[in-house]
């Protein structure tokens, strides 16, 4: 599970699960050519710029319940020349931090890039002891891949954690904005989860802030009368407000503005148990591949995920997430015109 360093000035791509899959079936000898075209793009773009890939896409695969196409897919990517990105729990952790010291300096930057050098240092602290050895014996993809689908408890909890957890967040959603929002206008809604979203960012700016306030390192201290010293909660305040936005949090406020859109969406529903919330078991993952979305030149993800972001790519100065409306082809043709520009 090698990883590779960012290559600078080359762009980063980000491909969603369906599209990795399409590119794999191209590697099959009786594949058709449009699905090859598209396997020969992946390779292309993992040799000659930065395909990012996330733990999220591990995930997915181990749903895969054909155990050789689970592991030759595995092999497929362990062999491409990737970039892996951290986790959104952890970006979202990060880029509050980037606000908070933005805030702090009274400077707007974009953060970092969320890379990590390798694969297993997404993995952090929690790999160590059985599982750290575990993972230095078997050092390929397959071999966790395998490792995941083979453990009924670790595959109970992502499909009930992820696919049932997606359906149960959706029905909340929708109870919970009938409950406050049945008979308001969508502008109003908007309004409210905004000011909400806001109010939720700011404290917990705030509480962090407490957290750092003794780190001198933090990036977070100010120069004041010779010394280098915290800012006051009154300080942080005066600027926190302006200073939490999509420039500084990009993957914070996509990640919000696909909540929003799935709260207009699940409103226009007759009722708690209407099938169409099945359809919507991959939202945790599309909310997770959002990281991409936010940090990399080049995105792809379904129509849905596509209408949900609206403009917000535009936001943060990126092209428009491509999907595979129009087929195959368009979809190879669009990533090779976006790589181009």
């Amino acid at each position: 599970m090698p990883g590779k360093p960012i290559t600078p000035k080359k762009p980063l791509v980000y491909l969603d699960w369906s599209t990795l899959v399409y590119a794999f079936d191209g590697t099959s000898d009786s594949a058709r050519d449009v699905r090859r075209n598209l396997s020969r793009t992946v390779v292309d773009i993992s040799a000659k710029a930065n395909l990012c890939l996330s733990f999220t896409h591990i995930c997915e695969l181990t749903h895969n319940r054909d155990a050789v196409g689970r592991a030759a897919m595995a092999r497929w990517l362990d062999g491409l020349d990737a970039v892996w990105l951290r986790s959104e729990s952890e970006v979202e952790v990060a880029e509050l931090r980037h606000a908070l010291v933005c805030a702090a300096t009274g400077t707007r930057v974009p953060p970092p890039v969320p890379a990590v050098p390798s694969f297993l240092s997404m993995w952090g602290e929690a790999l160590r002891g059985e599982a750290l050895e575990y993972a230095l014996a078997n050092p390929t993809l397959d071999a966790l891949v395998e490792l995941i689908a083979s453990e009924p408890r670790l595959m109970t909890r992502l499909e009930q954690g992820m696919r049932g957890g997606s359906i149960a967040a959706a029905k909340q959603l929708y109870l919970d904005r009938k409950a406050a929002f049945g008979s308001v206008g969508e502008a109003a809604m908007n309004a409210d989860l905004d000011r909400r979203f806001r109010k939720r960012l700011e404290s917990d700016a705030l509480a962090m802030a407490g957290h750092l306030r003794g780190d001198a390192n933090s990036g977070l201290y100010v120069e004041r009368d010779g010394l280098h010293v915290p800012p006051t909660d009154d300080e942080l305040r005066a600027r926190i407000g302006g200073a939490l936005d999509v420039t500084v949090m990009p993957y914070t406020y996509l990640a919000q503005r696909f909540i929003r859109s799935a709260a207009k969406d699940v409103l226009g529903r007759p009722n708690v148990n209407t099938k169409a919330f099945d359809e919507q078991r991959g939202d945790f993952y599309d909310i997770e591949h959002l990281v991409g979305a936010a940090y990399c030149d080049l995105f792809t993800c379904d129509q849905r995920t596509e209408q949900r972001l609206a403009n917000g790519r535009a936001l943060i100065g990126r092209g428009l997430p491509i999907t595979a409306a129009g087929g195959l082809e368009r979809l190879n043709e669009r990533i090779a015109s976006q790589l181009a520009g």
